[in-house]
C-alpha cells in the first residue's frame, strides 16, 4: 500500500518568506512598468489650466508620507497620508508618466527619511506605491477615452474619485498579500471590514478636498492661501482629539489591567499580565521586565513578551549581567523608540522595565509616553509587592497545611495516627441512618524477629510495603491507621452487611502472600487479623475495637500449633 503523501511533510524546502516578498515585489515593478509603456505612455492631462511639473508632485508626494495620521480604533493604530492630494492635482494637470515618476521619488524619499526603511520593505512599498498609481492613472485616463473630450467638471470629479478608491483597494490587498507572503496570518473578516470601511472614509475626504483645491487653482490661485489656516486649525485639533482619546483609553487600560493583575493566581501570572499591558499601553513590539536579585547569591529573573507571540518568562540571569542590562544606556539612534524606567522599593532598584518600538513605521515615544511609563512602574512595584505578600501568605498557609497534616499523620508510614483514626471511628458511627461500620486490627506475626534479625532499618521497610498495600485494598471512604508499633487498624464504612467486611479481610490477608523487598532480600511477612462490625448509632468506638481485639487474639490463639502432652 502506497503511503499517504498528505501525511508526511513534504520533502522539498519551503519557500522562505522574504523570497515570497520578493517575487511579490518583482511582480508589482512588473506590472507597473507593463502599464506605464502600455497603456500611460504619449497619455496628456485632461486639463491645461495649471501648470504642474514632476518635482512640485514629488514634493508632494513626499510631505504627504512624511505627515501622516495616525488613528486609533479598537486598539489597532490606522496610518493614513494625504497622498491623494498631489495625487489628484497630478491626474488633473501633469502628464501620466511624470505624476509616476513624481510618485516613486518623493514616497521612495519619504520612506528612506521619515520611516527609516531599507531593504525588501523598502522595494515593496515602493513597487506598490507605484503599481497603485499606475491603475489610478489607466483607471482615470481610459474613463477619460470612454468620456470623449469636453467631458464636465463634475465628471471627471466622479472618475477621480472612483479611480482613487480602486488604487486605495488594490493597495490594502497588496499589504495584505505581502503580510501573507512573509508566512504571518491573513486579517480576519472584522479586521479587513474596519480597515476598508475607514480607509475609505479617509480617501473619500481627502480627494474631494484635492479636487476642491484643483478647482481652486483653475480659477482663483491666491484663494488656495484661505484653506492654509482652517487646515492647520484641523490638523492641531485632531492632534489634541486624538491625544485626549488616547489619554483616556491609557487611563481605563491601565485600571482594569490592574484589577486582573491583582486577581492572578501566582506571580507568574501577574508578570503575563503586566508584560501584556505594556505592549497595549504603549503600543510596543516588545515588553520586557527584569527584576534584580533579592538576596545574595540569588539569580535576576528576566522576562519579555514579544515580538509577535514569543515570550520568556521568568528565564534566571547572573547578577553580573542583570546588572550591566539594567545600567547600559539607551543609544541616542534608539531613544525615540525605547523607553526605560527603574523600578524602586524604599530607594532601592529592584529592576528595570523596558518597552520598545522596533516597527520602523510606528511612531516614536513622546514626553507624554514617558510620564505614563513612569506612572506604569509604580504599577508593577506595587504588584511586586502584593506578589511578595501572597507568596508570604501561601507560604504560612502551607505550613498552617503541614502543621496539620503531622499533627494526624503517622510520620513512618504517611497513614492516619490514633488521634485521627479515634476522630473518624467516631464520626463514622455517630452518622445518621441504618449504617454498619466495621474495623480490622491487624498486627504482624513476629515482627520483633525481623528487628533483632535485620535492624530497625528493614522493619521500618517493612511498615512501609504493608502501610502501601492496606492503602491499595481499601475503598476510597476507608481509612487505614497506624495504631502503634506493628499493629494497624482500618475503618470499614458504610458497609452493606457483615459478609461484604469479611471479603474486605480476606483480600487484606491475600496481600500477604507476596513477600516484602527490604533492599538486600525479600522476607515472607504474615499477620493476624481481626474483625469487628457495629451498627452506626449503637456501637461505640470502644466497644468495636476491643471487639476487633478480641478476635484477633482469638485467631491468634486457633493459629498456634497444639503443645505436645507428657507422658504419664
Amino acid at each position: 500500500m502506497k503511503p499517504d503523501p498528505s501525511s508526511h511533510p513534504s520533502s522539498r524546502p519551503a519557500i522562505p518568506g522574504p523570497v515570497r516578498v520578493a517575487v511579490l515585489t518583482v511582480l508589482c515593478a512588473a506590472a507597473a512598468g507593463a502599464l506605464a509603456l502600455l497603456v500611460l505612455r504619449d497619455r496628456r492631462p485632461p486639463l491645461d489650466d495649471v501648470e504642474v511639473t514632476w518635482w512640485m508632485l514629488a514634493l508632494g508626494f513626499l510631505v504627504a508620507e512624511i505627515a501622516v495620521v495616525r488613528i486609533e480604533v479598537r486598539r489597532q493604530v490606522h496610518t493614513f497620508s494625504f497622498t491623494e492630494l498631489p495625487l489628484v492635482l497630478g491626474l488633473l494637470f501633469a502628464a501620466p508618466l511624470h505624476l509616476v515618476a513624481a510618485e516613486l521619488l518623493g514616497a521612495t524619499a519619504a520612506l528612506l527619511v521619515a520611516r527609516r526603511q531599507r531593504g525588501l520593505r523598502l522595494a515593496f512599498n515602493a513597487a506598490q506605491f507605484v503599481l497603485t498609481t499606475c491603475v489610478v492613472v489607466t483607471v482615470f485616463q481610459l474613463g477619460l477615452d470612454a468620456l470623449g473630450a469636453g467631458a464636465e467638471s463634475w465628471a471627471l470629479w466622479v472618475l477621480a474619485i472612483g479611480a482613487v478608491l480602486v488604487g486605495d483597494l488594490l493597495a490594502g490587498l497588496l499589504v495584505a498579500a505581502a503580510i501573507a507572503a512573509s508566512e504571518a496570518s491573513w486579517p480576519s473578516p472584522a479586521e479587513l471590514r474596519g480597515a476598508v470601511g475607514l480607509g475609505t472614509v479617509g480617501v473619500l475626504s481627502t480627494t474631494s478636498f484635492g479636487l476642491a483645491c484643483a478647482e481652486l487653482a483653475r480659477h482663483s490661485p491666491l484663494a488656495l492661501l484661505l484653506l492654509l489656516l482652517p487646515c492647520v486649525v484641523l490638523v492641531a485639533a485632531h492632534r489634541a482629539y486624538v491625544r485626549d482619546i488616547r489619554r483616556r483609553d491609557q487611563t481605563e487600560l491601565l485600571y482594569r489591567s490592574m484589577r486582573r493583575v491583582q486577581a492572578a493566581a501566582d506571580i507568574r501570572a501577574a508578570v503575563v499580565e503586566l508584560l501584556d499591558e505594556a505592549r497595549w499601553l504603549f503600543r510596543a513590539d516588545v515588553a520586557r521586565i527584569l527584576l534584580m536579585p533579592s538576596a545574595d547569591g540569588d539569580a535576576a529573573l528576566r522576562s519579555s513578551r514579544g515580538p509577535g507571540e514569543a515570550m520568556e518568562l521568568m528565564v534566571p540571569l547572573a547578577p553580573d549581567a542583570a546588572e550591566r542590562e539594567a545600567t547600559t544606556a539607551v543609544d541616542a539612534a534608539d531613544r525615540r523608540r525605547t523607553l526605560r524606567a527603574r523600578l524602586e522599593i524604599e530607594d532601592r532598584t529592584v529592576g528595570v522595565v523596558t518597552v520598545t518600538r522596533s516597527t520602523p513605521d510606528t511612531e516614536p515615544f513622546d514626553q507624554a509616553d514617558r510620564s505614563l511609563l513612569d506612572t506604569y512602574a509604580s504599577h508593577v512595584v506595587l504588584a511586586l509587592e502584593n506578589g511578595r505578600l501572597q507568596r508570604s501568605l501561601n507560604d504560612l498557609a502551607s505550613t498552617s497545611e503541614r502543621l496539620a497534616q503531622a499533627a494526624f499523620t503517622d510520620a513512618l508510614t504517611g497513614l492516619a495516627n490514633r488521634a485521627l483514626l479515634e476522630e473518624r471511628l467516631d464520626h463514622a458511627l455517630t452518622k445518621r441512618g441504618r449504617r454498619l461500620v466495621g474495623v480490622i486490627l491487624l498486627d504482624l506475626d513476629d515482627f520483633k524477629a525481623v528487628n533483632d534479625a535485620h535492624g530497625h532499618e528493614a522493619g521500618d521497610r517493612v511498615l512501609v510495603a504493608v502501610a502501601g498495600r492496606l492503602r491499595a485494598s481499601l475503598r476510597t471512604h476507608d481509612t487505614a491507621a497506624r495504631f502503634g508499633g506493628d499493629e494497624f487498624v482500618l475503618i470499614l464504612d458504610g458497609l452493606s452487611d457483615h459478609g461484604e467486611a469479611v471479603a474486605i479481610s480476606h483480600r487484606i490477608a491475600a496481600t500477604f502472600r507476596e513477600p516484602v523487598d527490604i533492599g538486600s532480600r525479600r522476607l515472607q511477612v504474615s499477620a493476624t487479623v481481626g474483625l469487628a462490625v457495629g451498627n452506626a448509632g449503637q456501637a461505640k468506638p470502644a466497644m468495636l475495637l476491643a471487639d476487633a481485639d478480641a478476635d484477633m487474639y482469638r485467631r491468634k490463639h486457633l493459629a498456634r500449633p497444639p503443645r505436645a502432652s507428657r507422658g504419664s
